[in-house]
């Protein structure tokens, strides 16, 4: 796995996307997931997090370095953070 780093002057090139060169472990540890450093996986803190929270993570996380078009990835997570809204949304009206 090939560790990134970033400058803290500048705290955008954390975000800055870079195609993932599919080094490592496809199955388990895809590239496009494990570009954190110090080996921080998504997986790590989405398992934390109920269903569309966690899917939202992933697709903004893994935007832009699993292909070259990230706005897919956004889209599909810009979807699962709606749907957490509805729920969240529904929950409050069942409660009144």
């Amino acid at each position: 796995m090939r560790l990134r780093f970033w400058r803290r002057d500048d705290p955008a090139s954390f975000f800055a996307p870079e195609l993932a060169t599919g080094e490592g472990d496809p199955v388990n540890h895809p590239s496009h997931y494990t570009w954190l450093p110090n080996g921080f996986e998504v997986i790590d803190m989405a398992e934390h997090l109920n269903f569309n929270l966690g899917n939202s993570i992933k697709y903004i996380a893994r935007a832009g370095r699993k292909s070259a078009v990230g706005i897919q990835d956004l889209e599909k997570a810009a979807w699962y953070l709606n749907r957490e809204i509805q729920r969240i949304n529904v929950q409050k009206e069942n409660a009144v």
